[in-house]
C-alpha cells in the first residue's frame, strides 16, 4: 500500500560515472530518506555497476539497478523508471543535477502543504572555468531554472500524461512540463535552488556541437507535439527564401502572366504585420506561442528578408544610382555590422546582466567574449532546428 511520504527517485545514467557519484551520494545524504532509488544505466562500460555492487552503506534504501543493452535517450528511461516505481511520489535527477541533502523534504512538503500535484525543481547553472562562465552568461545565467531534474510528481498523476518523449535526445522535458502545466493540475514551483550543474561544456566545439544537436532534437520533438504547425514552420522559411527571387529569377520578365508586381514588399508587409500581432496578443498567449516552430520560423523568416532587403536595397529602391536620396552606401555591410553587434551586445550585456549576473563581472572586457560565444550558438541553432525538422519529416 503507497503512503503519502514514500518516494522514488529515478535516475536516467549514460557514463559519467564520476558525475554519477556525485549525484548518488546526493541522493543518499536526503534528510528526507527515499523509499528507493531506480538507476536506468545505458552505458556501454560496467563502471556505474561496479560502483553500485561495491556500495554496502546503502542497505536502508532499496537499489533498483536496470542496465540497457540498448541506449535510452532520458525521456525512455525516466518512462521506464516511473512504470516499475513502488511509491506515492516520483523525484527526478539526472546523472549530472546535484541535489543538496533537504531538496527531498522541502518538495514534498511543498507539494503537502499546498496540495499540490507536481513540484517543479530549479537548477542552478555553475561554472569552475571562465569558459563555463561565458556560456552561462550568454545562456543560461545565474538565476535558477525551472527543470525536470528536481522535480517531485504523484505517480498516479504521471500516469495521466504521455509520458516523456521516448525518442528524442532533448526536447522531450520542455514539451512534459508544457502538458503537465496544460493539464490543470496544481502545480507549483520549489521555493529553492536544490540542485546545481556544474558539468557544462569546456570547449567551443563540444558546447557548438551540444546545442547544434540539442536543435535537431528539439525540432523532432516539435514535430510530435504539432505536426501541421512545424509543416507551416517550413513552409513558411523556404517562401522566403523564394520570395524575393520570384520576379527575377522564376519568372524573368514583367509580361509574364505570372508576374506580381512589388512582390517583395507585400509579403515582408504581411509577414511584418503577422508577426506584430503575435506580439500584440496577451502575455499568457504569446507565451505559449514564443517557443512554437511557427514563431520560430517567423523569427527566422524576418532576418532572412531583412537581409534579402539589405543585399538588394540599391538595386530595387535607387536603381543603382549613387545621387538617388534613396541610395545607400555599404548597405550590406552595414546591415550585417547592425546584426552582428546587435547580438554581441544583447547577448554580452543585456541578456546576463538581467539574469543575476553582475555587470561588474562582465566589464570591462568579459561581455565580449560572452557576446561572440551568444552570436556563435545563434549561428548553428537555426540551421540545427531546420535540418532537424526536415530529416524527422522525411524519416516518417
Amino acid at each position: 500500500m503507497l503512503t503519502d511520504q514514500e518516494i522514488t527517485v529515478v535516475i536516467p545514467t549514460y557514463f559519467n560515472l564520476m558525475d554519477f557519484k556525485l549525484t548518488f551520494n546526493g541522493v543518499l545524504s536526503q534528510s528526507k530518506t527515499p523509499k528507493e532509488i531506480i538507476i536506468i544505466d545505458s552505458s556501454e562500460d560496467l563502471l556505474i555497476q561496479q560502483f553500485l555492487e561495491e556500495e554496502t552503506h546503502t542497505k536502508s534504501i532499496e537499489i533498483i539497478y536496470l542496465r540497457q543493452v540498448k541506449k535510452l535517450f532520458p525521456g525512455a528511461a525516466r518512462n521506464l523508471g516511473v512504470s516499475i516505481a513502488s511509491s506515492r511520489w516520483i523525484a527526478f535527477l539526472d546523472t549530472k543535477t546535484i541535489p543538496d541533502s533537504n531538496w527531498l523534504k522541502s518538495s514534498l512538503k511543498k507539494a503537502i502543504s499546498s496540495k499540490a500535484d507536481v513540484v517543479f525543481g530549479k537548477t542552478k547553472y555553475k561554472a569552475s572555468t571562465s569558459f563555463q562562465f561565458y556560456l552561462i552568461g550568454s545562456t543560461y545565467g545565474y538565476y535558477p531554472i525551472v527543470t525536470v531534474p528536481g522535480t517531485l510528481i504523484s505517480k498516479n498523476k504521471f500516469q495521466e500524461t504521455n509520458g516523456f518523449n521516448s525518442i528524442v535526445r532533448s526536447g522531450e522535458d520542455i514539451e512534459w512540463k508544457k502538458e503537465v502545466s496544460e493539464k490543470f493540475y496544481t502545480t507549483e514551483i520549489d521555493d529553492r535552488e536544490s540542485l546545481s550543474y556544474s558539468s557544462l561544456p569546456r570547449t567551443l566545439y563540444k558546447t557548438l556541437k551540444k546545442f547544434f544537436i540539442y536543435q535537431m532534437h528539439g525540432a523532432s520533438a516539435d514535430i510530435q507535439i504539432n505536426a501541421r504547425s512545424l509543416f507551416f514552420a517550413i513552409f513558411l522559411i523556404l517562401i522566403t527564401l523564394i520570395i524575393p527571387r520570384w520576379n527575377s529569377f522564376l519568372i524573368g520578365w514583367d509580361e509574364h502572366p505570372l508576374y506580381i508586381a512589388n512582390i517583395t514588399k507585400i509579403y515582408i508587409l504581411s509577414i511584418t504585420f503577422f508577426a506584430t500581432v503575435l506580439l500584440l496578443l496577451n502575455r499568457s498567449v504569446f507565451s505559449k506561442l514564443r517557443s512554437s516552430p511557427i514563431a520560430r520560423a517567423i523569427k527566422l523568416s524576418i532576418f532572412i528578408l531583412l537581409l534579402t532587403v539589405a543585399l538588394r536595397w540599391n538595386y530595387i529602391f535607387a536603381g543603382f544610382v549613387e545621387s538617388s536620396s534613396m541610395y545607400i552606401p555599404h548597405i550590406t555591410k552595414t546591415f550585417i555590422s547592425i546584426i552582428i553587434f546587435g547580438t554581441i551586445f544583447y547577448r554580452g550585456i543585456f541578456f546576463p546582466c538581467s539574469h543575476g549576473i553582475s555587470c561588474k563581472e562582465v566589464f570591462p572586457f568579459r561581455w565580449v567574449k560572452i557576446g561572440v560565444l551568444g552570436l556563435l550558438l545563434d549561428l548553428v541553432k537555426a540551421p540545427g532546428y531546420l535540418i532537424g525538422a526536415i530529416w524527422r519529416i522525411l524519416k516518417f
